[in-house]
């Protein structure tokens, strides 16, 4: 909660924490539609947590916290990848698509609050009319894509 209110965030390179990966836990277990259904839900609560900050603060500078999870939780690996993957059909797929490029309309995200390479293709693919293939190649693909985005910005 901290994050989503700060003013700055920062992030370091240096790795500060170990990850191990459990066959077991819940990253690697399937999907069904209720499990689809909270990501809806943290999504919403993103979009929330910037609604009441900019009607508290009068501001319409987004926090970086907000900011980050916006542009990284809901468009690139986070909720909308696992959404994309998950075990659900393609028709709640899509539905999930269209109601997430209406509440990016409906909340004023555009071009300009979207920080990032990745973010930024992934808002075009959100925006264009078909997302969902464009999405299933956009993340079957992603060190590919990763490795020619890293070329460029060289």
């Amino acid at each position: 909660m901290v994050a989503l209110y700060a003013i700055n965030i920062s992030f370091i390179p240096n790795v500060t924490y170990n990850y191990y990966d459990v066959s077991t836990s819940i990253s690697h277990q399937k999907i069904d539609l209720n499990f689809f259904n909270t990501y809806r839900a943290v999504i919403e609560s993103v979009f929330n947590a910037k609604n009441n900050f900019e009607s508290c603060h009068k501001d319409v500078r987004i926090p970086r916290g907000i900011s980050f999870l916006l542009n990284y939780i809901c468009l690139t690996n986070g909720c909308l990848k696992r959404a994309l993957e998950s075990e659900v059909s393609k028709c709640e797929k899509k539905q999930f698509l269209k109601w997430l490029r209406e509440l990016y309309g409906r909340y004023g995200m555009n071009w300009s609050n979207i920080e990032g390479a990745f973010n930024k293709i992934s808002y075009l693919i959100l925006k264009s009319p078909f997302s969902y293939p464009l999405f299933c190649f956009y993340f079957k693909n992603l060190k590919t894509i990763a490795n020619v985005v890293g070329y460029f910005n060289k």
